[in-house]
């Protein structure tokens, strides 16, 4: 079985975490963090995926930090619709 891990976001920065690793038999996002900085720009980096949200079998979600998860609604908004795991802590903050 062959793995391949994708940088998405949080290269060469502090902000955007998220990861995209892909199997023979499954996609898992790992974070989908909003990448922050002039408003213009975060717009731009955040609607551009370079993967379709509706082929992602699960999402691991690390921490609530906006720079880990802030992008989720967006992806939500394009079709994302698997299990994200967390830890409960995480799980409590959602509003």
């Amino acid at each position: 079985m062959s793995v391949n891990l994708k940088f998405l976001g949080g290269v060469r920065t502090v902000t955007g975490s998220s990861h995209l690793v892909t199997t023979d038999r499954a996609e898992v996002l790992l974070d989908a963090g909003m990448f922050q900085g002039h408003r213009d720009e975060s717009y731009r980096i955040n609607a551009i995926l370079n993967y379709n949200p509706r082929k992602i079998n699960a999402m691991v979600l690390s921490h609530a930090h906006i720079d880990h998860c802030g992008n989720i609604p967006i992806l939500i908004k394009k079709g994302l619709r698997c299990k994200i795991y967390t830890t409960s802590a995480t799980r409590t903050l959602r509003l």
